[in-house]
């Protein structure tokens, strides 16, 4: 199986796992699948901290820091069940979080949600003008 057809996979059990056992379904299944080398998980776990440092970094500066984050924890995920868990109720607790924020924003009057974007798009060119002040001198 190819690189490419085993992550398309991979993401659709992940798409379609149900919230707050997906993770914890994955790591089950890839323990159970197993044949996987040493050298193999190792070079996954290298991976995964990369992407969850590259997010880390992202937080500061503007970018993708919660794709970089999930992605890597997601990795995590496949190879440790305490971190399958806790992507599961992070999961759950975001769900939850976003819900909660969406049913604001469709209660929020159009003056309020004029003022939220403003101040977000205020908050990206501070932030955008920051990091280019770091990266020129």
């Amino acid at each position: 199986m190819s690189l490419r057809s085993r992550l398309h996979r991979s993401w659709g059990e992940l798409k379609h796992g149900k919230p707050g056992r997906r993770f914890q379904d994955r790591f089950e299944r890839n323990r159970r699948e197993g044949g996987r080398s040493m050298g193999k998980r190792v070079l996954k776990i290298v991976a995964a901290v990369a992407l969850l440092l590259l997010g880390l970094v992202e937080v500061l500066f503007p970018g993708p820091a919660v794709l970089f984050i999930v992605a890597g924890g997601a990795l995590l995920a496949g190879e440790s069940k305490t971190i399958a868990r806790l992507m599961d109720a992070l999961e759950v607790r975001g769900r939850r979080i976003w819900r909660l924020a969406r049913d604001h924003w469709r209660a929020a009057s159009p003056g309020s949600r004029g003022a939220v974007v403003s101040l977000v798009a205020a908050m990206a060119a501070v932030s955008g003008f920051l990091v280019y002040r770091a990266l020129a001198g």
